[in-house]
């Protein structure tokens, strides 16, 4: 700092008060990017990031109030509304021996038994089917029922052949369906 006053004394005399302004402008202009400009623009990248974080919270909170969060007993209800009423059984059944009929299956008896739910709001339809097929045609069967039937249950399934080289199977196939009560 003590050469600093006797250069720009010489820079004046040789150069006169026009370059001594414009470098003395120039050191003002380097000081206040240092101390001004700088700060300002971190505060700027701040706002920014900060503005933004409250446009995604906006949204957020604009979707939340749209689609509010059901309660767990609303929730519950809605569960137990998509079941099939248990008027609608014999639908499910005509459903069941008609993908039986497209099999080209058999299904000469059946037993049924109706069963409370452990949860009270169900019925437990029972529904027990000897069938005798091929491999093939008991899977597709019970494939098509699946599929079909979005409250159906396969509770068990067992297969029984008599010798290895026939190709007819003994099948017993215990379904559930399960209906809404009134």
């Amino acid at each position: 700092m003590n050469t600093f006053w006797p250069r720009l004394n010489y820079l004046r005399q040789r150069a006169g008060w026009p370059l001594l302004l414009l470098v003395l402008l120039v050191i003002g202009m380097l000081l206040f990017h240092t101390m001004l400009t700088r700060p300002l623009q971190g505060q700027l990248t701040q706002l920014q990031q900060q503005a933004q974080q409250q446009e995604r919270d906006i949204v957020r909170l604009r979707y939340q109030r749209s689609h509010p969060v059901a309660s767990p007993q609303l929730r519950l209800q809605r569960f137990y509304r998509a079941f099939p009423h248990q008027d609608t059984a014999p639908l499910w059944l005509e459903k069941i021996y008609a993908a039986a009929e497209a099999q080209q299956l058999a299904l000469p008896r059946g037993d049924y038994k109706v069963l409370p739910d452990r949860s009270g709001q169900l019925l437990r339809y029972e529904v027990q089917l000897p069938v005798r097929g091929s491999y093939r045609q008991l899977r597709a069967f019970v494939a098509q029922l699946l599929a079909e039937n979005p409250t159906l249950l396969l509770a068990n399934l067992r297969f029984k052949r008599d010798s290895i080289g026939q190709p007819q199977l003994d099948a017993a196939i215990h379904l559930v369906l399960l209906l809404r009560e009134s």
